[in-house]
């Protein structure tokens, strides 16, 4: 009898024990892996905002500072005209927002006002405005301010990037 309680396996008290302490440590790790995922969808989020308001920034600076005046500007602040050297076409800026949605508005570019057929292009995407703020604004004669919230359209709102550029027209 002796001999056989040596050659015995675990104990039902040890085996609760590993039981509980393997799935406290197995949940410990599926908390971290979960935390990580959501973390990296946050900041794949941010950096898409912060590309996107990079980008989207400075192709509109390029076309703004190659005007030569500024033809008009909404008092809404939703959209600008600027005259385009060397002809003095007039161009527009355009905020869009049909829903009215966070994230879900985009920068639009008119190269000619006066041919209708000119195709409009889309300068940025995910574009919403800042609260208290406007969109366009004339701190000057020959200046331009803009100021706006990039959003992935998806999640919309959590983590934002805000652009706010001060522009002077080069070719006046």
């Amino acid at each position: 009898m002796h001999k056989a309680r040596q050659h015995a396996g675990f104990t039902l008290v040890e085996v609760m024990v590993a039981v509980s302490i393997s799935t406290i440590v197995l949940a410990g790790m599926a908390v971290v892996f979960l935390w990580t995922i959501r973390t990296a969808n946050q900041c794949n989020q941010y950096a898409w905002a912060q590309t996107e308001a990079i980008k989207s920034s400075q192709r509109i600076v390029s076309y703004m500072r190659n005007a030569s005046a500024i033809a008009g500007i909404d008092t809404n602040g939703n959209w600008i005209t600027l005259n385009m050297p060397p002809s003095n076409a007039v161009a527009r800026f355009t905020y869009s927002n049909p829903g009215n949605t966070m994230g879900g508005g985009r920068m639009l570019f008119i190269a000619s006002t006066a041919l209708s057929t000119n195709a409009t292009t889309v300068e940025a995407k995910g574009l919403s405005v800042i609260p208290g703020r406007k969109i366009f604004d004339q701190p000057g004669t020959n200046s331009v301010r803009m100021a706006y919230r990039i959003t992935k359209p998806a999640s919309s709102g959590i983590y934002p990037a805000d652009v706010d550029i001060g522009v002077r027209l080069r070719n006046n």
